[in-house]
């Protein structure tokens, strides 16, 4: 099993040493197919499918993968700014493709439960080329608009989904701090769902 975990570790760019590579391993059956990668001239990061309409597809991701709408693609596909929160590092984007992608719906979470963070972390820091890779954790804050968890993330993960059990979307990645605003890789910072449905109801 050993053998097996590191492995893994060296295929996604981490040290064996890393705190969550063991978490990384698969667990329970995660839907993944509506997790899509986000890319611009200057950042890469991931989304979250969450509605279709008007021949669009959108999708939920954080604000600092998408600040230059004027190369943002999705899965490769020009895509375009629908919404966007500064404060809370959060965006909705849209796209338009004939791929059939899963809806993620939207629920609460608690302080606790078991959680897993999608994302697209690159394989090395000197290639484009990206992964997707399933973290699996707990959430264990739950304060105000964010909320926090311990599955650990590295570059890539930005603008992934964190799910619950039921493959729901509980909150959309955007940094890797403490609560007290200290960078901490073993910690994910998410907005929470509310965050994502305010964004979606008032997309202009």
């Amino acid at each position: 099993m050993i053998r097996w975990a590191v492995i893994f570790a060296l295929c996604i760019g981490c040290t064996p040493t890393h705190p969550h590579v063991w978490s990384a391993l698969p667990q329970e059956p995660v839907n993944t197919a509506g997790v899509v990668r986000v890319e611009t001239a200057a950042t890469s990061g991931s989304g979250a499918v969450v509605m279709y309409g008007r021949g669009y597809w959108y999708a939920a991701t954080a604000a600092h993968c998408a600040l230059s709408p004027d190369t943002l693609e999705v899965d490769g596909r020009p895509a375009a700014l629908a919404n966007i929160s500064i404060a809370n590092d959060l965006a909705i984007i849209r796209w338009r493709s004939v791929k059939k992608y899963p809806i993620y719906p939207l629920a609460h979470t608690k302080v606790g439960a078991k959680c897993r963070l999608v994302g697209y972390p690159k394989i090395r820091e000197d290639t484009r080329e990206c992964r997707r890779v399933v973290m699996y954790g707990h959430v264990t804050r739950n304060m105000g608009r964010w909320i926090w968890t311990n599955t650990g993330a590295d570059f890539g993960f930005s603008g992934g989904p964190v799910l619950d059990e039921q493959n729901r979307i509980v909150g959309i990645m955007t940094v890797v701090t403490d609560a007290h605003g200290h960078p901490n890789f073993t910690m994910a910072r998410a907005a929470n769902a509310s965050q994502v449905m305010y964004l979606l109801a008032t997309i202009p």
